[in-house]
């Protein structure tokens, strides 16, 4: 059997793009970073959740960092408007993992392709 050497980092980062639900009040610990309130938090865009998940996972090793999307969500749309409230570039994303082949991990990816 074939095996892949694995290379020690120095940090992992986990950014939930999309999930079921959303709490815009929940404060910040130690190991969960929220997204802060702005102070336009009332007229600016917000954050949707819809059924499904999509993760931004970035991992840092010195002076490198590459990030990959875990799965895209259900709608094209969610997945797009929520990247674009965390301003998380398409262009950032170098690979793409899907997780399994549900419509809710899968599907949002038909809005960054038309991205």
């Amino acid at each position: 059997m074939a095996t892949t050497p694995l290379r020690e980092i120095d940090k992992v980062e986990i950014l939930t793009v999309l999930d079921n639900t959303i709490d815009l009040l929940m404060a910040s610990t130690p190991k969960a970073k929220r997204l802060p309130l702005p102070p336009d938090a009332l007229t600016r865009e917000s954050l949707v959740a819809e059924h499904g998940f999509a993760a931004l996972v970035t991992v840092t090793s010195g002076n490198t960092s590459d990030s990959l999307l875990f799965d895209a969500g259900l709608s094209k749309n969610g997945l797009m408007h929520n990247m674009d409230v965390l301003e998380v570039r398409p262009k950032e994303v170098h690979t793409i993992v899907l997780s399994h082949g549900h419509a809710d991990h899968t599907h949002g990816l038909m809005g960054l392709v038309e991205r």
